[in-house]
């Protein structure tokens, strides 16, 4: 069997923007600290998985669809059913018996009046709701809308268990195919794994809701406004029509969703709901919200006061009851239901009702001066921190992809990174020094920099770009894992299931750094090469001499090379590959027996394969695990670790001279 080769290099795609380097401006540190203050406030509510987002109509803005125009723009659809109401009526189309409905020119549809309010004076005039969702504002192709990088990063969050579940009024499935690319892979069947767990009804509540954990983990989307799919297959049809909620009339009461109702009180009494791309009036949502935050008020106003004699006698009995300052805080912006609020640009009059409702019922400042300060709200003024620049916008997918990077790198260093993780017990069996290593790469991945860049969204934030709709990371782990398959586009690898593979990456790419003589980020992402064959390696020059590059080759056991493997490449890359004095691949988490192969690359533009262009290379397999070890000893201490990692790349014959003299002295001990 012969398979094409492309090799990628990756530098020009790792290539770090000039304004990570540079630390923040003056004018913008105090700014940025309030910010950084709330965002990490965020980011650990977050990780402790009491997070709830709700996601409005910002999120698919310009997401585009079937026929490349953003069909489910807020203004696109206002713009669309004005023109269809008022095509018949004499003069301009946006003025009709002297009431204005939006300014011109049509880009500005949606300022004046909302879409619940054109949408019900259509109902009122035509009565024709089939009309209005299938022909007009055509939701059903709402099904076929190009994923945002925003949806990419929350069903990032939601397959490392961090998000269950999103409550959203937008109609599109974009989070749900988000979800489900990112599971799938060539080797499974094409079952949509995220669909399955979309609720816009009742029934499906029922069925869904109330589903325990399993893998891959079960992420819920709530539509509480209804869910584009259900009109799939259904066109023109009434009932399917009044799932959809769209009029003014529609959307106050909750029509027949009364769950979707009594789920978002549930998840506003007990979790931190975060209000995402919803700038939007929204009537029934909003009131829901602020009969909540009065129970609240009516709750702390009637609840006793316990006197100094009550509360010394509940210390004595609760040792680990929180101090005055604790308390005073989770009543207030960190409690565990605190409201977030992600605005676009300005805040909105309803964004600014509900933060300063919730700020008087826990008894803080309701100034909305404050508020933008101190408070659970991010906004244009916060870009600083997101932008590295003060920008008038705020959007989504920078938002999110901030969110995501600041909570992936604490998360890799909590639970793989460090002292008693499953990494640790797996390192601890080669070397007695692996508390030390694991320390040194947590401060090397997430740094107590100066450069907030680094601090809050790690030393490698292009590890974690999205390329081709999947992260570039995620991608380095695919051909770790799957060396001959097809990239699966949005596919993600997360820590809980690849935990391994990507500490091990970053591990050697730790430690070639400091081989390197510490070259700089730049220089050591420009090491990583990937192919489809070969797998993913690093190009490495350990003795000064440029002629002799080796390719350390990181592989999962059931991707490593077979003896006699036939691979075609392409002239250009078959040239390059003379290059490598040394191939060494390394295979994760198995304790294979050090062996040398040979492997015979072909040209692939010769049809006929022939011997004149092949060549024979030599590849010694090797345990990741031999990597790290001197001879058949293990290191003493770290400096010896990476002497030991340089040797056994420049002379990896020492490591099958080793194994081989510690199989016969096991032989003399057990004849003896």
């Amino acid at each position: 069997m012969v398979i094409q080769l492309k090799l990628i290099n990756d530098a020009n795609e790792l290539a770090i923007p000039k304004e990570h380097k540079q630390p923040p401006s003056e004018t913008h540190c105090k700014t940025k600290n309030l910010s950084e203050k709330k965002f990490l406030r965020l980011v650990e509510q977050i990780l402790a998985g009491g997070v709830v987002p709700f996601l409005g109509a910002g999120l698919s803005l310009q997401s585009i669809g079937p026929n490349r125009k953003t069909i489910a723009h807020t203004q696109t659809m206002t713009c669309a059913v004005c023109s269809e109401l008022y095509i018949d009526r004499p003069g301009s189309k946006c003025k009709a018996n002297n009431k204005e409905c939006c300014p011109t020119p049509n880009s500005k549809c949606g300022y004046k009046r909302g879409l619940a309010d054109i949408c019900e004076e259509y109902s009122w005039e035509e009565e024709k709701q089939e009309k209005l969702i299938f022909d007009i504002l055509k939701i059903h192709e709402f099904t076929r809308l190009k994923i945002t990088n925003a949806h990419r990063y929350i069903a990032y969050l939601a397959r490392e268990s961090l998000i269950e579940e999103v409550i959203t009024s937008n109609y599109d499935t974009s989070l749900e195919r988000a979800y489900s690319e990112s599971v799938h892979t060539k080797s499974q069947s094409n079952e949509n794994l995220g669909l399955q767990f979309s609720v816009s009804c009742l029934h499906e509540y029922r069925m869904i809701s109330g589903k325990k954990r399993k893998e891959p983990f079960p992420f819920k989307i709530y539509h509480v406004n209804g869910c584009a799919k259900d009109l799939v297959g259904n066109n023109h049809d009434k009932q399917a029509c009044e799932t959809i909620l769209l009029t003014e009339r529609q959307l106050q009461d909750w029509g027949k969703r009364q769950w979707g109702r009594d789920l978002l009180r549930d998840r506003l009494r007990c979790k931190n709901i975060l209000f995402s791309g919803f700038g939007s009036p929204e009537p029934q949502v909003r009131h829901t919200l602020l009969q909540v935050l009065e129970e609240f008020e009516m709750e702390r106003d009637t609840k006793p006061h316990r006197n100094s004699k009550e509360q010394a006698t509940q210390h004595q009995n609760n040792s680990q009851e929180p101090d005055t300052e604790t308390q005073d805080n989770l009543q207030g912006w960190e409690a565990p239901n605190a409201i977030f609020i992600h605005a676009y640009d300005k805040l909105t009059f309803e964004q600014k009702q509900v933060l300063s409702s919730y700020a008087r019922t826990n008894g803080l400042p309701s100034s909305i001066e404050l508020i933008e300060k101190l408070g659970n709200c991010f906004t244009q003024k916060d870009t600083p921190l997101f932008l590295d620049k003060q920008s008038d916008k705020l959007p989504a997918d920078v938002f999110w992809k901030c969110i995501y990077m600041a909570v992936f790198w604490r998360l890799l260093n909590n639970k793989w990174l460090t002292y008693g993780s499953p990494f640790y017990y797996f390192l601890s069996s080669s070397i007695p020094c692996a508390d030390v290593l694991l320390d040194r790469i947590r401060h090397w991945l997430l740094p107590e920099s100066n450069l907030y860049t680094e601090k809050l969204f790690g030393r490698f934030p292009e590890l974690l770009d999205i390329k081709n709709n999947s992260t570039l990371l995620s991608t380095f782990i695919w051909h770790i894992r799957h060396r001959g398959l097809s990239f699966a586009p949005g596919w993600y690898a997360p820590t809980s299931e690849k935990g391994i593979i990507i500490s091990s990456f970053l591990i050697i790419l730790y430690i070639l750094d400091l081989i390197l003589s510490k070259q700089g980020q730049e220089y050591i992402l420009k090491i990583i090469k990937k192919s489809r064959p070969l797998g993913l390696g690093l190009e490495f020059d350990l003795s000064g001499n440029s002629r002799g590059k080796g390719l350390l080759l990181l592989a999962h056991r059931e991707s490593l090379f077979q003896s006699g493997e036939q691979i075609a490449v392409e002239e250009q890359i078959f040239n390059e590959l003379v290059r490598y004095r040394i191939m060494v691949q390394a295979v994760i988490n198995d304790n294979c027996r050090p062996v040398k192969i040979r492997v015979r690359l072909v040209k692939s533009t010769d049809p006929n394969k022939s011997l004149k262009h092949a060549r024979y290379i030599q590849v010694y397999q090797v345990a990741f695990s031999h990597l790290l070890r001197k001879g058949n000893s293990q290191v003493n201490n770290f400096d010896e670790l990476i002497e030991a990692v340089r040797r056994n790349l420049l002379y990896p014959n020492t490591i099958l001279s080793s194994f081989q003299r510690g199989v016969r002295d096991k032989g003399r001990i057990r004849g003896d």
